[in-house]
């Protein structure tokens, strides 16, 4: 064992995706590196990890349930959608209920967001003046509360705030904030 990994890290990279073929006429099956796995769900959504490993979603999905990380989900459409128009209360200790589309977003900002970038006029024209700094801390601030937002969650939360800001600027303080996830998104395997 101790062999092979020593070749594979003379090799380049080492081996997180292996095909194993199975003896029947069909695609080979798709071993993932449990290792990996467990270290890439904590940091990236599975289309994420599809992409950087060059898989389906799917193919990650069943890697994820293979290894106990993640539970099975009830099919989507089996039941009747509900005649309710009433909102289902958010369990306690939900962090990111901004992706979560069963629940309720909130219509106005947190409290220490919103006072930490108080709001400009709105504008269509003229970007944002607020200081790196500045957009460096309102962006830390949004990624306590919505740990997996993107790029374009971000920009609508600082647009909400009346900040004008050009993506590549977020992209740069996301930088100085998270230099590990940003990393792990421009990575890619050959």
């Amino acid at each position: 064992m101790y062999q092979q990994v020593l070749d594979a890290s003379h090799h380049g990279h080492p081996t997180v995706v292996e095909r194993v073929h199975t003896g029947r006429p069909v695609r080979p099956r798709v071993v993932i590196n449990p290792n990996f796995l467990q270290f890439a769900h904590e940091h990236r959504s599975t289309g994420g990890i599809g992409r950087f490993l060059n898989v389906s979603r799917g193919v990650v999905r069943s890697a994820l349930l293979r290894q106990g990380l993640v539970e099975p989900q009830a099919a989507p459409f089996a039941d009747p959608p509900s005649k309710s128009t009433e909102v289902p209360e958010a369990p306690l200790g939900l962090e990111d209920d901004i992706l979560d589309p069963d629940y309720a977003v909130p219509q106005v900002m947190p409290a220490d967001i919103a006072d930490a970038a108080p709001p400009l006029p709105p504008s269509t024209g003229d970007l944002s003046t607020i200081v790196d700094w500045e957009l460096d801390s309102v962006l830390l601030r949004f990624r306590t509360h919505f740990r997996r937002a993107g790029i374009s969650m971000l920009d609508g939360m600082l647009r909400q705030l009346g900040h004008r800001v050009q993506r590549d600027h977020i992209r740069e303080s996301l930088c100085h904030i998270d230099p590990v996830h940003r990393v792990f998104q421009h990575i890619q395997i050959r």
